[in-house]
């Protein structure tokens, strides 16, 4: 007969595991973490674009009006909202990726990809206005007017 101080009361176990509180938001935490942790890499690298884009976003209009000043508000107002849903966007196709077929790349990556390619682009004009590349603009003229001369189509 086993010794009544090894016993272990089915109740008193699971009421302390969950009676706890901390305990359990940690659990649940630390699930959600563990679940969307193949899309780590992808968020961080969005959010190292999304800081390119504050910062040569500044310069940029810092060089075309000298008194503009840097201001938290317009990161709120403008930056966040749209991080947020790239957010929400990749969360999403990571979500769908459970139920849907498996192809040559995942809903995940091609959602990933395409944000990356839209804030990269916004980074990439804010970087040129900013740094005013004059090699570039005159290649950019030479495509534009070859453009122009070939198709008869203005490309701003």
């Amino acid at each position: 007969m086993p010794n009544k101080e090894h016993l272990v009361n089915l109740g008193t176990a699971l009421s302390e595991l969950f009676l706890r509180s901390y305990a359990s938001i940690i659990g649940i935490f630390t699930m959600i973490a563990g679940y969307f942790l193949p899309i780590q890499e992808t968020i961080h690298i969005i959010l190292f674009f999304f800081i390119l884009d504050v910062i040569f976003g500044y310069r940029a209009a810092h060089r075309k009006d000298k008194t503009v000043k840097f201001s938290p508000r317009i990161i709120w107002d403008k930056t966040i909202p749209k991080m947020l849903i790239s957010f929400l966007l990749i969360i999403t196709a990571h979500m769908l990726d459970g139920i849907s077929p498996k192809g040559i790349i995942t809903i995940r990556e091609a959602v990933g990809w395409f944000v990356a390619g839209l804030i990269l682009t916004n980074v990439w004009q804010n970087m040129f206005d900013s740094v005013e590349w004059k090699g570039i603009k005159g290649i950019l003229n030479i495509i534009l007017n070859s453009v122009y001369e070939k198709f008869k189509v203005k490309v701003d």
